[in-house]
């Protein structure tokens, strides 16, 4: 979220282009391909675990 805040402040109050926010997206880039792929193995093993419980059909 720190780095989403800070990079839509510089670009709406401040005028920031594209170029000068290039290290907020990298950060968010890095963020995203190191987490998307662990949420969704997490997700799906908690799937898995409901499905075992037999507790999927409560949600």
């Amino acid at each position: 979220m720190t780095y989403v805040l800070e990079g839509m402040r510089l670009a709406f109050l401040q005028g920031y282009t594209i170029s000068q926010l290039l290290p907020n997206i990298i950060v968010l880039g890095i963020f995203s391909l190191i987490m998307l792929p662990i949420s969704i193995w997490i997700f799906s093993k908690a799937v898995q675990r409901a499905k075992q419980d037999g507790t999927l059909t409560q949600y």
